[in-house]
């Protein structure tokens, strides 16, 4: 998840595209799961991401398709998406 990140990171230092913030953001939602379940037996681990990280990042990925068509195919952003 942190090279994905980092490349939202890049577009949104260059660009300050509000699009690659919100995914910041998304992915910040994601950290915070992880980190909930940092420490816990697997299987309790895997709960917690099927429970909390899983829509989340369903969530993310639907936003980020409906938002690709709007942007330029050869774009930093796009790439990042």
């Amino acid at each position: 998840m942190a090279h994905v990140r980092r490349k939202f990171v890049d577009v949104h230092r260059a660009q300050g595209s509000a699009i690659a913030d919100e995914a910041i953001g998304r992915i910040a939602q994601l950290y915070s799961v992880e980190k909930e379940a940092r420490g816990l037996p697997p299987d309790r681990r895997v709960e917690i991401r099927q429970e909390k990280a899983k829509p989340i990042f369903d969530d993310l990925e639907a936003w980020l398709h409906l938002r690709l068509p709007s942007i330029s195919g050869k774009s930093p952003l796009a790439v990042a998406i």
